[in-house]
């Protein structure tokens, strides 16, 4: 059994780490929290435009159609 993560979901995880780091890092994460405030709502459209919100429907309906794995 491979444990590995595949090409597909390094480079994934490459994209929205880099995302992430340039457009949430983690001390405006956690003043967000602290202040309860809403995190900017752009940052959410940057990780469907990156596909996140379609990992897991398939691709028939316009997602990735990935396993679940995948989006962990």
């Amino acid at each position: 059994m491979e444990f590995c993560l595949s090409e597909e979901q390094i480079m994934l995880q490459s994209s929205v780490n880099r995302y992430l780091d340039d457009k949430s890092p983690l001390d405006k994460v956690r003043a967000s929290v602290e202040h309860n405030t809403i995190p900017d709502p752009t940052i959410w459209q940057g990780l469907a435009d990156l596909g996140i919100a379609g990992l897991l429907i398939p691709e028939e309906y316009g997602g990735m159609g990935l396993a679940l794995l995948d989006a962990m």
